[in-house]
């Protein structure tokens, strides 16, 4: 028996693997032991799904996944209403019709082999805003992705991908990582040695992202973390919204905000919110650009001095 620890639902993760985040993969549950048992019901009445004590482990896992795809909980519904819906489904009645059980069944395999095969005749406009729900159901961790895969339906065919991908790269916020080694480069005003160099997930993501792609992005998450001395580590992350026409851009801090906590990531916001105000005003395209995010990170990493006084004026109002 796996001694695994099983971790209550919380909503749908972000995926990490070894090419970065998979929010796109649907979890089967598989991992849950016979030990979770309770900790399975639990989070399925949490959904409001109907869960029997006495339901086997495989049906547990099968109604999660049903959970997680938004799909109809049909033991809530009567046996006449059932009977509707397989009706108007034009599916067969099972052969013992007075069984509720077996018409459950039939609906939610009848669930396993839906298609919608018109979905490319429906007007651009129409299909564009189901990509927007899409995303924004799916794209759900406020902490961003870093180097994030693609979706999967943005390979189906050239005209998905096309109205697709602008969707994704407006609704995803992207994490750029990068860290700032002090045992590098000698910075001549202050002796400290530093340099700085993306985490490999956001080098990867940078470099094999063409500039198409790149244009596309309006939000990020920017993580910069540095040593003030041998045993002290600090941190910055910072969530940077580009405008497209006629909107204002934005550069905060990430997460909950602390009084001192705010005051001490104002200089860190300004520079920031220099580059990004340089995008905004670029003659021609206020898009984003591969020479932009590096500059983002240089200007909070380039003045070890300059970030140890944040650091310390944080620790003093803290």
């Amino acid at each position: 028996m796996s001694c695994a620890r099983y971790v209550p639902y919380a909503g749908p993760p972000p995926r990490i693997g070894a090419a970065g985040s998979t929010p796109w993969q649907q979890n089967s549950y598989e991992d849950c032991q016979h030990s979770h048992k309770k900790d399975l019901i639990r989070d399925l009445r949490k959904r409001k799904v109907t869960a029997p004590k006495a339901a086997t482990l495989q049906r547990l896992r099968h109604l999660l996944v049903r959970g997680d795809r938004g799909l109809l909980d049909y033991t809530k519904y009567e046996t006449d209403h059932l009977k509707t819906l397989i009706a108007q489904r034009s599916l067969q009645m099972p052969e013992c019709s007075a069984c509720r059980g077996n018409i459950v069944a039939r609906l939610e395999q009848a669930d396993e082999n839906m298609t919608f095969p018109k979905f490319t005749d429906l007007p651009p406009e129409l299909r564009v805003h189901i990509f927007e729900l899409y995303f924004a159901s799916v794209l759900t961790d406020p902490r961003g992705y870093e180097a994030p895969s693609p979706p999967f339906l943005a390979q189906a065919s050239r005209l998905l991908r096309k109205e697709a991908l602008p969707v994704y790269y407006n609704t995803c916020r992207f994490v750029v990582a990068a860290e700032r080694d002090l045992y590098a480069d000698t910075d001549s005003a202050t002796g400290s040695r530093y340099n700085w160099c993306f985490s490999k997930r956001s080098k990867a993501f940078i470099e094999h992202s063409s500039c198409e792609d790149l244009a596309q992005i309006t939000r990020l998450r920017l993580q910069v973390r540095w040593h003030t001395d041998l045993r002290t580590v600090a941190h910055v992350h910072l969530d940077v919204d580009i405008p497209l026409k006629g909107k204002e851009y934005r550069v905060r801090e990430a997460g909950k905000r602390t009084r001192g906590r705010c005051d001490s990531m104002h200089d860190a916001e300004g520079l920031v919110g220099g580059v990004v105000r340089g995008i905004v005003e670029r003659p021609g395209t206020n898009r984003l650009m591969r020479e932009d995010v590096e500059r983002m990170i240089e200007v909070v990493s380039e003045a070890p001095s300059r970030m140890s006084e944040l650091y310390r004026r944080w620790r003093s109002d803290g």
